[in-house]
């Protein structure tokens, strides 16, 4: 324990922010910091705290939306987090954290925009798509004008999908006048519905930080 309250008083090697909202049941971490360390991180995470204490959280590592969610619970009843919480951690190598600092999320605008629910200003884009009947009909979807024109601007082929529960889907874009042979290197438009419970009636956003415009995160909201 001793070893413990000494290195939480050292300065960490290296920080970063995560957001936990109370509409989601697992905390997003910033991707640069999981894309820097990816070879020394490991599942579970240990957040240290000034008692002498540990916290441990099950990390789910991914590229694109790495998350805490297991144990959770016990941290934000420790350090009293609000239920919309963005944290900087302090990272010591070795698996082992703590808590630098955190602030109550207000609004959205202010969500850092690595987060799927940001709409931080000037650094993010949305796109929202209504769903009919005839998307659970067909493979292809024709996409509205202004989200196809970004699409377009941007020269990708394939985009990267993040649910929220982690899950991650590749599409093509096939662009006006291209020859299609075979279009199916990514999930069919049908299928990415069926697969993620979408029913008619639902509006599907496509939100995404403009600093990585391969991956977008998707998710329903209301209408």
């Amino acid at each position: 324990m001793a070893n413990f309250i000494t290195m939480y008083h050292n300065p960490p090697i290296d920080h970063f922010r995560a957001v936990k909202l109370s509409i989601q049941d697992r905390v997003e971490v910033q991707p640069e910091f999981v894309e820097k360390y990816k070879d020394d991180l490991q599942d579970p995470w240990n957040i240290m705290n000034m008692d002498g204490g540990m916290h441990q959280i099950k990390f789910k590592m991914s590229m694109y939306n790495p998350t805490l969610k297991d144990g959770w619970d016990p941290l934000q009843q420790y350090h009293h987090f609000p239920d919309n919480v963005d944290i900087i951690f302090g990272y010591y190598g070795n698996n082992l954290f703590k808590v630098i600092m955190f602030r109550e999320v207000f609004c959205a605008t202010k969500i850092p925009s690595f987060h799927s629910r940001s709409m931080y200003p000037e650094e993010v884009i949305i796109f929202d798509i209504h769903i009919s009947d005839n998307d659970f009909n067909t493979p292809i979807k024709m996409l509205p004008d202004h989200f196809g024109t970004f699409l377009q601007n941007d020269f990708r082929s394939l985009l990267t999908l993040c649910c929220d529960d982690g899950t991650i889907y590749f599409v093509d874009i096939i662009h006006y006048g291209d020859y299609v042979d075979d279009p199916n290197s990514g999930i069919q438009w049908n299928d990415f519905i069926l697969s993620n419970y979408i029913v008619a009636g639902q509006k599907l956003r496509f939100k995404f930080d403009l600093t990585t415009t391969y991956m977008c995160h998707v998710f329903p909201i209301d209408v």
